[in-house]
């Protein structure tokens, strides 16, 4: 989870990245990851 989010924070330093595909799925696997996460504990 830790290197999903350090990944985000350098991709995010980059004008216009929000709007790119790579952004929207690291959204979508650290969200799913941190959901079964709790869940799982």
């Amino acid at each position: 989870m830790a290197r999903i989010k350090a990944l985000e924070d350098a991709f995010m330093a980059r004008k216009g990245y929000e709007f790119s595909t790579l952004w929207w799925n690291l959204q979508r696997v650290s969200g799913c990851t941190e959901n079964n996460t709790v869940a799982l504990a």
